[in-house]
């Protein structure tokens, strides 16, 4: 009798340390997947802040400012730099199919980026990094992070690069209206248009995400620019700010929550 007791309980102690086993390779394995998701975001972050800016430089080449030209090259090879770093996304079937959208596309602009118009070519990049974007929540989602990751930073990161892409719109969409103006007489009506719809985002992105006090100052700062050069100008020609200027004011905007969205991937990694 004792020595069939001894055998269970011996059978017992190895079925919980093999569970136990079990159970620590099974939480080694998902902080090794939350690490490389958390990697995946601060690359894709970069690489949405390339294609921002590249779009913004593409949008004053095309419109009059033709000496961007070098800078625009450097973003492009910074592009080049960056994409190779995120080939590892292929291995998650839910990330496949906007990875290789994305690649493609980027491809397709890369080659016609200066033969577009510069409508057309404000508009690819949108799409291009709106992919991006569902690109980021794809990663977000992979069901590597818990409630309580979620609720200290993942939803708000999310938030931080939609804003981030409404003023990277605002300023490739501005910038480009400006460069324009140097060389005729009035802005296009359907640009002046496009550019009330953005501020009615922004002004919504300000209400739904709470910014510190240096975002929201320098995201008010572009709202007024916005307000006084494109929307309460109508009966006056006369450019008040200079298209590089505007596109300072502008990329200093998204800089400020481009350094919330650092504070917050900090906080995550050091907990992971």
């Amino acid at each position: 009798m004792l020595e069939i007791f001894t055998a269970s309980a011996i059978a017992a102690l190895i079925l919980l340390a093999i569970g136990f086993i079990l159970l620590k390779q099974q939480y080694q394995k998902k902080q090794q997947l939350r690490g490389e998701c958390l990697k995946h975001l601060l690359r894709l972050k970069k690489l949405m802040e390339h294609f921002q800016y590249h779009r913004g430089l593409s949008a004053r080449y095309l419109n009059g400012k033709t000496e961007v030209a070098d800078e625009l090259r450097e973003r492009q090879r910074l592009i080049a730099q960056v994409l190779p770093s995120m080939a590892l996304l292929a291995r998650h079937s839910s990330l496949s199919e906007h990875w290789q959208s994305l690649l493609d596309h980027w491809q397709r602009l890369f080659v016609n980026n200066l033969a577009l118009t510069p409508e057309d070519n404000l508009e690819q990049h949108n799409r291009l990094i709106n992919t991006l974007l569902y690109l980021i929540e794809d990663v977000t989602e992979l069901g590597y992070w818990s409630g309580r990751d979620h609720h200290k930073g993942m939803s708000s990161i999310v938030a931080i690069l939609h804003t981030t892409e409404w003023i990277g719109q605002a300023r490739a969409l501005g910038s480009g209206m400006l460069a324009a103006n140097s060389h005729c007489d009035s802005m296009n009506k359907n640009d002046q248009s496009q550019m009330n719809l953005i501020q009615t985002k922004l002004e919504l992105c300000i209400q739904q995400h709470s910014s510190n006090q240096d975002s929201l100052s320098k995201l008010f700062q572009l709202n007024e620019v916005i307000s006084q050069t494109f929307l309460l100008q109508a009966k006056d020609n006369k450019t008040l700010i200079s298209s590089s200027d505007y596109f300072v004011i502008a990329s200093d905007a998204i800089e400020s929550y481009l350094i919330e969205f650092d504070a917050i991937m900090g906080r995550l990694t050091q907990d992971s």
